[in-house]
């Protein structure tokens, strides 16, 4: 029995070894397996990963896109209200420039009027002062004839004393 003991135990340590060259080649095919199926998992979790960054970027394009369109009304709404703006102090203006030339003509309406009336009246105070001058002149002409004819009296009375004077002188002599 003990070769026996001897033949088993040799089969036995033949098919352990052979057993343990199975069981290691098992083991390292297990490892390999896990190690694979670990590397997927890392593999999967990264493509999730990655999917989900892919979808980050798609919204965060179409928040950046929703933005620029946003922006780009913005700007639109802006320039159309600096043009309204701009268009309403053109018109403002048209409207100030309206009323200074309206004022500016009624104000040289008035001072032609004004001139013309002020010089209506210095023609009339003219006419008026021409006739009292001429009055006067008529009135001095009248005065100075009246003293010329008196004096022509005075001068004809005294050359007719002063002829009467002499006859009576020559007379007398």
């Amino acid at each position: 029995m003990s070769s026996l003991q001897g033949t088993q135990s040799s089969s036995m340590e033949s098919l352990d070894s052979s057993m343990s060259a199975t069981e290691s080649a098992a083991e390292v095919e297990a490892v390999r397996l896990v190690t694979v199926l670990q590397e997927n998992a890392v593999l999967k979790s990264e493509i999730e990963i990655l999917r989900l960054k892919c979808k980050n970027l798609l919204e965060e394009n179409k928040r950046l896109r929703q933005a620029s369109v946003n922006i780009q009304a913005q700007a639109e709404q802006e320039e159309e209200f600096i043009s309204n703006t701009l268009l309403k102090k053109i018109h403002s203006l048209k409207k100030e420039k309206e009323a200074l030339a309206m004022n500016y003509e009624q104000e040289e309406e008035f001072l032609t009027n004004d001139l013309s009336r002020k010089l209506a009246q210095l023609r009339q105070e003219k006419v008026h002062l021409e006739q009292t001058l001429e009055q006067e002149q008529e009135q001095q002409i009248s005065k100075m004839q009246r003293k010329i004819e008196k004096l022509e009296k005075e001068t004809l009375a005294k050359q007719s004393t002063l002829e009467q004077l002499r006859r009576e002188k020559i007379d007398l002599e």
